[in-house]
C-alpha cells in the first residue's frame, strides 16, 4: 500500500521550481530532461524519502523501534528461561539432600 504524502512534504515539493508547473524554467528543464533521466531522478527522489534501499520503505524511526523492542522481547525471553533453569536447579539440589537425609535416617534406624 502506497504510503500517504503529508501536505507538509507535498507543500515543499510545489514551492520547489523543479516541481513548479507555473514556472517557465521547470518547462524547460522538464524539455531537456529525457525519459530516462526523469525516471531515474524521481527514483533518487523516492530512495531519498524512503531511508535507502536497504529498509525496504521502512522509516528509519520506525525499523529502530521495532529493533529496540524486538532485542527487549529477546532480552526478556532469556531472563525468564535463565530464571526457569535456576528454579530447576533448585527444585534437583533439595530433592538430592532429602534423599540424602532419607538414607542416612534409614542408615541410623538399621544401626
Amino acid at each position: 500500500m502506497a504510503k500517504k504524502q503529508s501536505i507538509r512534504s507535498r507543500n515543499f515539493r510545489r514551492s520547489d521550481p523543479a516541481y513548479d508547473l507555473d514556472s517557465s524554467t521547470a518547462i524547460e528543464n522538464e524539455t531537456k530532461l529525457s525519459v530516462k533521466e526523469k525516471v531515474a531522478k524521481e527514483i533518487a527522489n523516492i530512495a531519498l524519502r524512503s531511508g535507502g534501499s536497504e529498509s525496504n520503505g521502512i522509516s528509519k524511526k520506525k525499523k529502530n523501534k521495532k529493533q529496540t523492542s524486538k532485542k527487549a522481547k529477546d532480552k526478556l525471553a532469556a531472563a525468564l528461561k535463565a530464571q526457569a533453569r535456576e528454579e530447576r536447579l533448585d527444585t534437583k539440589i533439595s530433592k538430592s539432600l532429602q534423599k540424602q537425609e532419607k538414607l542416612k535416617a534409614r542408615k541410623q534406624g538399621d544401626e
